[in-house]
């Protein structure tokens, strides 16, 4: 006895099914492969960019500072500059004023 055609039908239709699962448990599966590549790659451009980010912020940070530290220098160095002048004009002014007391003191 051959079997019937809807049973023969039927056995193709699990078959196919059987095949078509198969087929994508597959698919699923190098998605998810491909997934997790994509997911690593990212992961490392990010690290990448992060140092990249770091570095570039330490430069700028640098470079600012080296700025800051110029300006002070020449703020300092003028004030230094104003107080010897300062100093100069006062060292003259004490010593009339030290002679001035030394000849009241000292009479001569």
């Amino acid at each position: 006895m051959e079997p019937q055609p809807d049973v023969l039908t039927l056995k193709r239709i699990y078959e196919a099914e059987r095949q078509a699962d198969r087929i994508v448990r597959e698919a699923e599966g190098e998605a998810a492969a491909i997934l997790r590549k994509a997911d690593e790659e990212a992961a490392g451009l990010l690290d990448e960019r992060r140092c990249r980010l770091s570095a570039l912020r330490g430069e700028i940070l640098e470079a600012a500072v080296s700025a800051i530290d110029g300006e002070a220098e020449k703020l300092l160095e003028g004030a230094r500059s104003r107080t010897e002048l300062w100093t100069l004009k006062k060292a003259a002014g004490v010593g009339l004023i030290v002679e001035r007391l030394l000849e009241k003191v000292l009479p001569s």
